[in-house]
């Protein structure tokens, strides 16, 4: 994961009065990359250091405390993204497509209809022991935290769920939280309903020159790493339907040994870039058209359409079909 998706959390601790400087060297974390945002951090070290503090500094809802500092609207360019929604509806299907854009490294969201509630999901990668406990309970409460700001403060899911844990770890907060908590699921969620969908998003922006009202995507930015380079080009690649990395590597005046190991100091791979873009036109495809899956992963270059929908469901829990039917359900 980034540096900076741990900064708020480190910014509540220190504002805590909490010395974060021995749990990160127990936990392993490299000092030296948290004053880069870009920096990388391994998602077992980091869960480590959520759990070291948990325990030692009797902070079990340090997820959710961390959460009130923040919200989705921070969180860079995909934030500003968000904050242009106009509805409620347009903030959640925005950041569930586009959360794969972050670098986040295994988070999935997706919606799903139940009768007259939307159920918000979330799957949070190598969620494991409390610190994994901790960060999923931090992402939820972030999300639930948006909302807040958009519908009011007095707005509550009628529903939370979460992978593990007991009421500690939501704490205070699990005593303000009027509906029902369950504990030990296959993934997390919060459920709202479906007449929220709506509502106008009460902490929209708007840019220069834009309408008030309107939405749209941000300017687009050049890219800033390798990276970021690379996936520009990969998406060229991709729409002549090609998917090699020696052809990739050959657009990129390198050879396959140079752009494997540019890609592995940015802390990506090719195979996870491919991944990713392809996922992300696919979610974009599927609530946006009515293509159907066999011409979607043509347009993806993957061989077949079974290929494509098992790399779609191992991504999102989902079927391409079914993600299609969830969405649709939210009109």
């Amino acid at each position: 994961m980034r540096a900076g998706s741990l900064q708020p959390i480190l910014g509540f601790l220190d504002h805590a009065g909490v010395q974060t400087g021995r749990w990160l060297d127990r936990a392993r974390v490299p000092q030296r990359e948290l004053a880069k945002p870009a920096g990388l951090i391994s998602l077992p070290s980091t869960y480590r250091f959520l759990e070291l503090v948990a325990r030692h500094e009797d902070m079990s809802d340090l997820g959710p405390q961390a959460a009130a500092r923040v919200t989705s609207f921070s969180l860079g360019g995909y934030g500003q993204t968000l904050q242009l929604a106009a509805t409620v509806r347009e903030y959640l299907v925005t950041g569930a497509s586009r959360v794969t854009t972050m670098e986040n490294q295994g988070l999935s969201i997706w919606l799903a209809s139940e009768g007259t509630s939307i159920r918000v999901n979330q799957v949070l990668a190598e969620c494991a022991g409390i610190g994994g406990a901790v960060a999923d309970s931090y992402v939820l409460m972030v999300t639930i935290g948006t909302l807040q700001k958009m519908l009011g403060a007095d707005w509550w899911p009628d529903e939370i769920g979460l992978r593990r844990g007991t009421d500690a770890l939501l704490g205070s907060r699990a005593a303000q939280f009027p509906g029902r908590v369950r504990y030990g699921l296959p993934h997390s969620y919060f459920t709202l309903p479906r007449e929220t969908l709506c509502l106008p998003n009460a902490a929209s922006i708007t840019r220069p020159g834009q309408a008030a009202g309107t939405v749209g995507a941000p300017p687009p930015l050049f890219p800033t790493s390798f990276a970021g380079s690379a996936e520009r080009l990969l998406e060229a690649l991709l729409g002549e339907g090609i998917t090699s990395i020696d052809i990739a590597a050959e657009a990129a005046g390198m050879s396959r040994r140079q752009f494997q190991r540019r890609l592995a100091e940015s802390g990506t791979s090719f195979s996870s870039l491919l991944t990713a873009l392809r996922m992300r036109h696919a979610r974009d495809w599927l609530a946006n058209s009515e293509i159907s899956v066999a011409e979607l992963a043509a347009e993806l270059a993957y061989t077949d359409d079974s290929n494509f929908a098992r790399a779609f469901r191992r991504e999102t829990g989902l079927a391409p079909a079914a993600y299609r039917k969830s969405l649709k359900a939210l009109h």
